[in-house]
């Protein structure tokens, strides 16, 4: 239960005014912590969206709470996803119902990915 309320808890201080003042609320992820899995189909059609890969991620059990219960209190309101302090998109999405599943499909910038493979640091 303690873990609950900090859930909510956190998901009203990351949505702080800017919710209620008509701003998108924010959805942060990093990597590093809050992804147990990053996994990509290398078939994608680039030509549509170029420079932009569509990622799967298997979230961690706090990333998972947290985005529950952030979309829980946006529902029908705009929201935006950040991933490592880059927007996933120009535009926020609107929340249509509460995403508590394990697994999200995010589209992000290829440069980003590229940082996020062993080989592709500097």
């Amino acid at each position: 239960m303690a873990m609950r309320r900090r859930g909510w808890v956190y998901g009203f201080l990351l949505l702080g005014s800017s919710a209620f003042a008509g701003e998108p609320a924010r959805l942060e992820y990093v990597s590093a912590t809050d992804f147990e899995e990053i996994t990509v189909d290398l078939k994608q059609d680039m030509q549509r969206n170029p420079g932009i890969v569509v990622i799967n991620v298997k979230l961690s059990p706090e990333a998972r709470r947290r985005t529950a219960a952030i979309t829980l209190l946006t529902i029908n309101q705009p929201l935006s996803t950040f991933i490592d302090g880059r927007a996933t998109s120009f535009t926020p999405s609107t929340v249509q119902s509460v995403i508590d599943g394990p697994y999200l499909q995010v589209a992000v910038p290829q440069d980003l990915l590229l940082k996020w493979l062993p080989w592709g640091r500097p």
